[in-house]
């Protein structure tokens, strides 16, 4: 017998038979298996909803950099097309509002940058 740790990380061991078919055993019970089950989907969606798309950046920072504001530039162009064509007149202004921002904070943090 051979004692192992459960690698949900709840600290506890339980032992496991050596010579014995099939996948080795890696959580002490099932509990522990559904536990790390919902930490790693967890851990996916906290990632997909940080990065967006996972994808590998190669370029450089200041092309990075670039493509950020130009992206940036974009979105507030949406809002701003959202606040003209919203009939509700809370959510045009919210709109505004976020075009508004959106284009001062690009306006503050990189002078100059529409063309």
């Amino acid at each position: 017998m051979e004692t192992k740790v459960c690698d949900c990380g709840c600290g506890r061991e339980f032992e496991v038979e050596e010579g014995r078919p099939g996948r080795p055993r890696r959580y002490f019970a099932r509990a522990c298996r559904k536990r790390a089950e919902r930490n790693r989907q967890q851990n996916a969606t906290w990632i997909r909803a940080y990065e967006g798309e996972l994808h590998i950046q190669s370029d450089a920072p200041t092309k990075q950099i670039t493509n950020a504001v130009a992206e940036s530039s974009t979105i507030a162009a949406a809002f701003r097309r959202l606040a003209i064509e919203e009939p509700n007149p809370r959510l045009a202004a919210g709109c505004e509002a976020m075009y508004l921002e959106i284009i001062a904070a690009l306006e503050r943090n990189f002078p100059g940058w529409s063309a």
